[in-house]
């Protein structure tokens, strides 16, 4: 229902009022501006291996699937297994391929990690990006750090021949 009959009323005086004694305000600041603050959270970045090559990711809370650059796919020739469609934040929607990796966190300098890789299915996309390869959603990074990282120290040894004719070869 709609009604018609409202009319503006005139503001209500001193005079005017019937039910008590008049509210009086010294001072009102209800229209000042508050003062702000602009806050700029960091990004986090993650070490992690993919298919045995070290890369840096970005770690994006807003992210549903991996996301894995151009570069790195075509670096470490990634079959595609399917297709998907990917919406960022601007832009408009882009079909990818699908590849299904294994990724782990990376160990320290000197050490390699020898736990197994988690599977993951990642998007392959164009990443506009020069210091990462890899966009982690949170439940993904989650599940990486709850996966043991066991390094072992990588030690160089001379190579030894097993023969003179093997030595000589070279």
């Amino acid at each position: 229902m709609v009604r018609n009959d409202v009319v503006d009323s005139p503001l209500v005086s001193s005079e005017a009022w019937e039910y008590s004694t008049f509210p009086e305000f010294d001072e009102s600041d209800v229209c000042a501006p508050t003062p702000s603050k602009v806050t700029i959270s960091p990004l986090k970045f993650v070490k992690v291996t993919v298919e045995g090559k070290p890369t840096r990711a970005l770690k994006d809370s807003g992210a549903q699937i991996t996301l894995i650059s151009q570069g790195l796919a075509s670096d470490l020739k990634l079959e595609p297994v399917g297709k998907i469609t990917v919406q960022g934040i601007f832009g408009k929607p882009v079909v990818a391929p699908l590849s299904n990796d294994g990724i782990q966190l990376t160990a320290e300098t000197g050490t390699t990690n020898i736990t197994h890789e988690l599977p993951v299915v990642c998007a392959i996309v164009e990443m506009n990006a020069d210091d990462y390869d890899v966009i982690l959603p949170s439940n993904v990074l989650k599940e990486l750090q709850q996966v043991p990282v066991v390094s072992v120290n990588v030690v160089e040894t001379p190579h030894t021949y097993s023969s003179d004719a093997e030595c000589s070869r070279l």
